[in-house]
């Protein structure tokens, strides 16, 4: 098979997802392949994602002389210049090693990586956006933690190290109690992730003052099983402490996106 393809990786705190593509991004010539992500060691990630994309490779009957260029998005902070995520308590260690590794297993093959939520906004702004969209925009993501792209005047706004629209951790809350994983309180990563939404739903039951019962019911009364899935269907079902969680989720995040629109001045 002589058509060429390009490799793609996303990386985050939950799962890692690798897809290979035709340069013509033909429906019939996309594939996709996801794992949770595993965090054994700072090296485990980028094993995952090359034993990945070599699955897919080989699934499909395609060798590496097929790729053009891989391109990997991964959730932040990230040191572009040494191809390197930092400090992200999400996935769990001080620096994870991308780019020399995934290089060392695909040599000669072009690499390049973005911050996934910069990839996410140049995915709006080429495919979805519509016309007058596209020159300032924001794309945020809230997933186990909360991320943003800002497209500035038409140009991807990235800063020193690609890390210029982490808006997760710009703080809602003054004197907040609640600590974000960057380490700062007040995040609103720290009241509207889902890593949040757990954390205090756990932190509301210990306290004892609103009633989780329908909550407790869904996990068998194991806490330990508790994610922000439960709490948004315990909520629909009239759970009066999940009411309370997603009722701050909501208007924290109107803060959020209030501060988001004011700094970037988006359409």
């Amino acid at each position: 098979m002589s058509e060429k393809y390009i490799g793609g990786c996303d990386i985050g705190g939950t799962w890692v997802r690798v897809a290979l593509t035709s340069i013509d991004l033909e429906k019939e010539n996309f594939f996709i392949k996801k794992e949770k992500t595993i965090k054994k060691n700072k090296n485990s990630i980028s094993t995952q994602v090359c034993r990945l994309l070599q699955d897919l490779l080989n699934k499909n009957g395609l060798d590496r002389n097929a790729l053009l260029g891989i391109g990997l998005a991964s959730a932040g902070p990230l040191d572009i210049r040494k191809g390197t995520v930092f400090n992200n308590a999400n996935l769990g260690f001080r620096e994870i090693p991308l780019k020399k590794p995934i290089e060392k297993e695909f040599p000669d093959i072009p690499f390049y990586l973005i911050n996934d939520c910069n990839a996410a906004v140049l995915g709006v702004h080429f495919f979805e956006a519509k016309e007058i969209e596209k020159e300032n925009l924001v794309y945020i993501t809230m997933s186990t933690g909360i991320g943003g792209g800002a497209i500035c005047n038409g140009l991807l706004l990235l800063g020193k190290d690609g890390n210029a629209a982490e808006i997760g951790h710009a703080k809602v809350v003054p004197n907040s109690r609640y600590q974000c994983n960057c380490g700062a309180y007040g995040c609103w990563e720290a009241y509207s992730s889902g890593t949040a939404v757990k954390k205090r739903a756990l932190d509301f039951l210990n306290q004892d003052k609103l009633k989780g019962d329908i909550l407790l019911n869904l996990v068998n009364g194991k806490k330990s099983k508790i994610t922000a899935k439960e709490v948004f269907e315990a909520a629909r079902k009239g759970d009066e402490l999940s009411i309370k969680l997603v009722n701050d989720c909501v208007f924290y995040s109107k803060i959020g996106v209030g501060l988001i629109n004011n700094f970037y001045d988006s359409q």
